[in-house]
This record gives C-alpha cells, structure tokens and sequence, in this order.
C-alpha cells in the first residue's frame, strides 16, 4: 500500500477508535474525580511525576530502534528483549528501594507505598515495547488504536469500581496497573511473534548508541514537563497539585492518547520517505494544516466553556481549576502541534536535533515555573504558557530548516486556523453575555455555546481556508 494510503487508513483506525475509547473514558473520568479527593490526584501526580523518567529511561529508547529500522534480524530483537528485562528490573529495585526518601524530600509519608506499587507497571513494561513497536514498524495502527481502546475501558472501568469502593489514591493506581497487563497480553496475542529473552548484548552498538539520543531526548523532555508538578508540590502542596493535575488532565484528554499514536504515525511515515525530501516537506505541512485545525478548535474551544465545565461536570470542590483550565488549554493547541515535529526529526534520523531543543526547554521551562509559583497557582499557569509559547517559537527555529520548511511559511500554515479560534473565542464571550443578561443556567450555557462556537469555526473556515476542509474530507472518504 502506498505511504500516504496507509498513514490515512491509520488515522481514519485512531480517529474512529479514540472518539469511542474518549467518550466513555471521559464519562468515567469525570465521575472519578467527582469521588475522589484533590489529595487523590496529587499524590498520584507526584508519583506519577517521579515513575516518569523511570519510565522513559527503561526503553533505553530501544522500541525506537526497531521502528527506525525497516528490518531487524531476530537476535538483535531478543537481545533488546533481554536488555529491557534486566533494565526495568534494576529501575524498580531502585525506585523500591528509594521511596521513602523521595517520601521524606516532599513530606507526604503514604508517597513511599504509592510509589513502590506503581513502580510493578515497569516490570510489565519490558512485554510491552516490543510488540507495540513491531506493529508501530509495519504501521498496523489500527490493532494499536483497538488495542489503546481496550486499554482505556479495561483501566478506567477498574478506577471508577475500586472508586466506588472507597479506594481513594488507590483507586487510580490499581486501575492503570490492571490497563497495562491488559494491554501486554493484547499486543504480545496480535502480534504472534514469541522473542526469548537474550543476555548477551556484543555487537549492539550501533542500536543502543541511536537509542541512547532517543533516551536523552526523553529524558530532558521529562524533566521540563514534570517540572511543574515538582515545584508545586514541593512548594504549594499536594492540594493545589491536585487542583492543577485536573486541570491538566481536562485539557489534554481530548488529545492525551491521540497525540502519542500520531506522533508514531509519523515516526513511521517519515523513516520510510527519510531519501524523499520533497515528500518529506508535501506530508509535513499537510500534516501540519489538519493537525492545527484539529487542535485549535478543541483547546479553545475547551478554554472557551472551561467555567460551564467546571461547574457542571465537576462540581464546587473543584472551582478553582477554571483558570488553570482555560490557560493550559491555550498553550495546548500548540502543544499538539509540537508533537509531529520530534517524530518527524527522528524518522530522518535526526534525533540530535530533539536533544538540543530539550535542552534548552530544560533551563527556560523549570526556571520560568520557579518565578511563576511566587504568585500561586495562578502564577505557575501563566508563567507556563508564556514560556513555552517562546520556546515553541525556538523549537520551530531550529528544527524546520531540516525538514525544508520556513519559519514564516509554518506560520502561515496555521494562521488560519488560529484566527478561526479567535473568532470563535469572541463569538462564544458576546453569547455568554447574552445569556448571562437572561440568567440562564450552566447546563444551557453549554447547550448554546459549543454549537455557537462549533458554527462560527466551520463558517470562517470555509471563507478563509477551505481547502482544509477537502483535505480532511479526503481522509474520512472511505477507501
């Protein structure tokens, strides 16, 4: 199958797959949090946040390798398998054996525990990686998405049950650890290819030395966008963590699982048309023209309505999480759109670029954080999305020459869509006025708003940008 029939074919598997798995997972989320505690959520954040570069690290960015390369003999696949045993194996020793000092560091004594159980998802991780990058290599996304889907309703079911059960933090652990296992024994039944686990790593050089800028780059991303999580909970408290996780959580579910499937789409795409530059410019600005007008449209359209979402969905515990909603929501959309740009550097083998860009996102991101919790929670939100907005413009700057695309001409591919969400945002500000004047309730805010917001998008879409619009009518069209 042609390169751009199968990234299509991909897409329409994860659009379908994700907007089921999406509607029932928010469902469930959304009655989760209503159980739940602020506490809850920021004792899982930190511990999530202090797992993460364990988790990112324990690939030694070998899934990678076999992505990256079209044809991989056997060997090299079981010695990978047997590299990822040993590694995970040694991570949970340490992150076991560290815990209650990491406890001690943030004064939250029952973190030691927390982290010690979370800490059995990397020993499952290593029965992972290699089944979903071998799928990922041959583009069958769709057993991905299916696979993703089934992942997400199997942990979520099990959150919202031990919920129920008054469970609490343990609640959210429990469930991701029960979609993981879920997961595994999905992917390693697709696959239907059985490695045994080799020991011997002589003549792995080349493959580890790839996997380790992969690994670096992950590594820096971790510690920039974690950062946040630390500094708040070190110096705001579990409390307002929790409040901000929310918050997070809200504004990236739209894209949460969608962004990383994407992201190995592109992958994949651009290592088979890595000779093909002209090829590599055509798939990456259309990619990036539906991707903005995708992500512009429900971030802010999610910042637009953040306060009926608060109020109707989530209840008066959790008021506080309007602004930092409306504000992450905002530096999302660029976000989403960010996340094509590594893949696609990495497909060329160019990983190197990514790690000079972490870099510098690793000093400015944490460092603008700092400043910003000096003015609360508030502070820390807005601070977040000023930085990254200037460092975004940074990564553009450095890593567009590669894949042949200006600055000015990335731009100008989103523009349109960005002065589309504009103009719904204000459409959507004037309707609330409106409605306000008439007391309406908050369940008829949200009935009148997202279609209003939903109209003015379409209808400025199709008098500024309308061959978008065909675009993406041409990866619905059924094949």
């Amino acid at each position: 199958m042609d390169i751009g029939k199968q990234v299509i074919s991909s897409l329409k598997w994860v659009a379908v797959a994700k907007f089921i798995g999406q509607l029932c997972t928010w469902a469930i989320t959304i009655f989760v949090i209503r159980l739940l505690e602020p506490e809850d959520y920021g004792l899982l954040a930190l511990a999530v946040a202090v797992m993460g570069l364990a988790t990112l690290v324990n690939e030694m960015g070998l899934g990678s390798v076999i992505v990256q390369k079209t044809k991989l003999a056997r060997h090299i696949i079981e010695k990978i398998l047997g590299l990822l045993i040993v590694v995970n194996l040694v991570f949970y020793i340490a992150i076991y054996l560290s815990a209650p000092y990491i406890a001690s560091f943030f004064e939250e004594p029952s973190l030691a525990k927390v982290l010690q159980v979370v800490g059995i998802e990397l020993l499952l991780g290593a029965f992972v990686i290699i089944p979903d990058s071998i799928l990922t290599r041959d583009m069958k996304f769709k057993y991905i998405a299916v696979i993703g889907f089934i992942r997400a309703i199997s942990a979520s079911l099990a959150t919202l049950i031990l919920a129920l059960l008054d469970y609490g933090v343990w609640a959210l652990v429990l469930g991701n650890i029960f979609g993981v296992i879920v997961q595994g024994v999905a992917l390693n039944l697709t696959v239907r290819q059985w490695y045994m686990p080799s020991f011997n790593f002589t003549g792995m050089r080349k493959e580890i030395s790839f996997g380790g800028l992969v690994t670096t780059d992950r590594i820096l991303w971790y510690l920039y966008s974690e950062s946040d999580t630390f500094i708040i909970g070190k110096f705001l408290g579990k409390e307002l963590l929790g409040i901000y996780t929310v918050a997070r959580q809200l504004a990236a579910l739209p894209s949460a699982k969608i962004a990383q499937v994407l992201s190995d789409i592109a992958f994949s795409a651009f290592s088979r048309i890595q000779e093909d530059g002209e090829r590599v410019t055509r798939y990456f600005l259309k990619s990036v023209r539906v991707m903005s007008f995708v992500s512009f449209a429900i971030f802010i359209g999610i910042a637009s309505v953040a306060s009926e979402i608060v109020h109707l969905f989530l209840g008066e515990k959790w008021l506080q999480t309007i602004l930092p909603l409306q504000l992450l929501s905002t530096a999302l959309s660029l976000r989403m759109l960010e996340t094509v740009i590594p893949s696609a550097l990495m497909g060329l083998g160019r990983p190197d670029i990514n790690v000079k860009n972490q870099m510098i996102a690793c000093v400015i991101m944490p460092l603008g954080v700092f400043v910003g919790v000096n003015w609360g929670l508030q502070g820390v939100c807005i601070a977040w999305v000023l930085v990254y907005s200037m460092y975004f413009l940074i990564m553009l700057y450095r890593s567009l020459p590669v894949l042949g695309v200006s600055v000015l001409r990335y731009l100008n591919t989103i523009s349109g869509a960005a002065i589309c969400s504009i103009v719904m945002f204000l459409s959507i500000f004037l309707m609330r006025g409106v409605l306000d004047s008439y007391s309406a309730t908050m369940l008829t805010k949200l009935i009148v708003l997202v279609p209003t917001g939903a109209i003015v998008y379409l209808s400025m879409t199709l008098m500024i940008q309308r061959h978008i619009l065909f675009e993406i009518r041409e990866l619905v069209r059924p094949a």
